[in-house]
């Protein structure tokens, strides 16, 4: 039988692997950055995605 897993669960689990920052000591939230750049010598436009790691310290530098 399947094991039976609860939304209280999977929140526990996402609690103990969160990172905290070492500066402000808040913890990290993940934030998918995408942007899009223009191929070299075509007319088609391509998207860069990355994941970056938000806290109180560098919010306003990703945020803007």
């Amino acid at each position: 039988m399947a094991k039976d897993r609860s939304f209280a669960a999977k929140m526990a689990k996402g609690e103990v692997e969160s990172n905290t920052c070492s500066t402000c000591g808040e913890t990290y939230s993940t934030l998918k950055v995408i942007s899009s750049e223009v191929k070299d010598g075509r007319d088609s436009v391509g998207f860069k995605e990355k994941f970056v790691a938000v806290c109180k310290c560098n919010e306003k530098e990703i945020y803007g």
